[in-house]
């Protein structure tokens, strides 16, 4: 996933953090990393067929000096619904993520 970093890069401008000690960004920008990458992982266990792994591994076969990415780009072109579980699975991460944090701000009474 190539805009990974900016995905989360962008979650945590929303959140309208303020001005908040470094590593405590850190914290919750590998939380929020943690978060996502946990609810991808799972599409994807639920998504990904035989088929899909088969076609996975038959590309890097043939495609020796390609990376892993590159193979997994392809195994999704390949079958275009494993990228829209995964947009899906991004969006509800970013809801859930910008819900919990209007929650936790409302409960110490900040009205960002």
């Amino acid at each position: 996933m190539p805009y990974f970093k900016e995905f989360v890069h962008l979650i945590i401008q929303d959140l309208h953090l303020g001005r908040i000690p470094r590593r405590l960004k850190k914290s919750i920008e590998a939380h929020i990393v943690l978060l996502v990458d946990r609810r991808i992982e799972q599409v994807l266990f639920e998504t990904l067929k035989e088929e899909d792994l088969n076609f996975y591994d038959h590309y890097v076969e043939n495609h020796p000096q390609s990376d892993e990415q590159i193979a997994f780009e392809a195994m999704i072109d390949h079958r275009p619904e494993i990228q829209h579980s995964i947009e899906n699975a991004l969006v509800n991460s970013y809801e859930d993520i910008v819900q919990a944090s209007k929650l936790v701000k409302s409960s110490i009474g900040d009205k960002n």
